[in-house]
């Protein structure tokens, strides 16, 4: 699998590209054909293409802000400080445990149920980490397996827009690899 599949976008058409090999094995990513959906007018190299985009990721994971607003610290402190939403959300499973295992009745659930739900609905949704980063993701990299590296940098990117070549150059240009953040 390709690490940026399902985040680069053709910035001629906008459709998703998808991973290819060429004929000499180097790894590409392109717009799919016009059948499929796209233009098939771009194509840009994987491994530059990821190196530049890694690096422009290691780079916003090196601020202190952005690292914080991943691991849910904003001005107001760290998300559910006092665990009330796990805690709803613990209870609402266990809630769902009894009713399966004929431990409570429905009109039992039932109750019980819409108690957790107002209290959980009553409280802040505060979007919570779902991956905990190494401290130095760079050093820590080479040793991540590819979900993990994915799941890296699906927690700062969006989607990455790659427009089309000049011309004649048949080298990588960075200038056309176009990161929209999500943090």
């Amino acid at each position: 699998m390709n690490l940026l599949a399902g985040w680069l976008v053709c910035g001629r058409c906008g459709h998703a590209m998808i991973g290819r090999p060429r004929p000499d094995g180097a790894r590409r990513y392109v717009c799919p054909q016009k059948q499929l959906g796209g233009c098939n007018g771009v194509a840009i190299l994987a491994e530059p293409t990821e190196a530049e985009v890694l690096g422009r990721v290691l780079a916003r994971l090196d601020s202190p802000a952005i690292r914080g607003a991943l691991a849910g610290v904003g001005t107001d402190g760290p998300a559910d400080p006092l665990g009330e939403r796990a805690e709803a959300e613990g209870r609402m499973s266990e809630l769902a445990a009894a009713y399966a295992a004929g431990e409570i009745d429905r009109r039992e659930w039932q109750a019980a149920r819409g108690i957790l739900a107002a209290r959980l609905a009553a409280l802040p949704t505060v979007a919570r980490p779902s991956l905990r980063l190494p401290p130095d993701v760079g050093a820590a990299w080479p040793g991540l397996d590819l979900e993990t590296r994915r799941a890296i940098v699906g927690e700062v990117i969006e989607r990455v827009t790659i427009g089309g070549a000049v011309r004649g150059r048949n080298q990588f240009e960075p200038e056309r690899v176009a990161v929209t953040w999500r943090v």
